[in-house]
């Protein structure tokens, strides 16, 4: 049985990732539970459209604290990011960690964040920008972040 990601968040977490969003990215007649309902894919890796090459460059070089530097994020998603608070890639980690709570396994965490940016108005490349921001944070914190829990098992 195939349920939505946010059957799969627990209870708690997708209140936090449902607080994340700014009120603003909704008219003020959706209620949370209406935001959630609207919000049914989830964090998916393969639907990344970053390159390989460019996720890795990332990955691998020195943090810089301009947002355009994640891979996936351009002027408009910088826009989005800033009208909620992010100014900075120090500070769209901080949001990632911010969602993880104790008990937030790797793929409701990934889920969160990914949530987080469509509520802020994000559109394309969310994937991307979840996948970036979760790999470099894991090189920093290993644990945090594991594509073997996204794989798909063949039936």
């Amino acid at each position: 049985r195939a349920f939505g990601p946010l059957h799969s968040l627990n209870s708690k977490l997708r209140f936090r990732a449902l607080r994340a969003l700014p009120l603003a990215s909704a008219p003020p007649s959706r209620s949370l539970e209406c935001r959630a309902a609207v919000m049914a894919e989830g964090f998916n890796p393969n639907k990344s459209r970053v390159s390989e090459d460019r996720l890795a460059e990332f990955i691998v070089q020195e943090l810089d604290p301009e947002l355009t530097s994640v891979p996936g994020i351009g002027e408009k998603a910088k826009e989005f990011l800033a009208a909620d608070g992010v100014e900075t890639t120090f500070q769209l980690i901080g949001k990632f960690l911010m969602l993880k709570g104790k008990d937030t396994s790797v793929r409701e965490h990934a889920d969160a964040m990914w949530y987080y940016l469509q509520g802020v108005g994000i559109n394309s490349y969310r994937a991307g920008i979840v996948l970036a921001i979760a790999e470099k944070v894991n090189t920093m914190m290993p644990g945090i972040y594991n594509p073997d829990e996204f794989e798909v098992e063949d039936s």
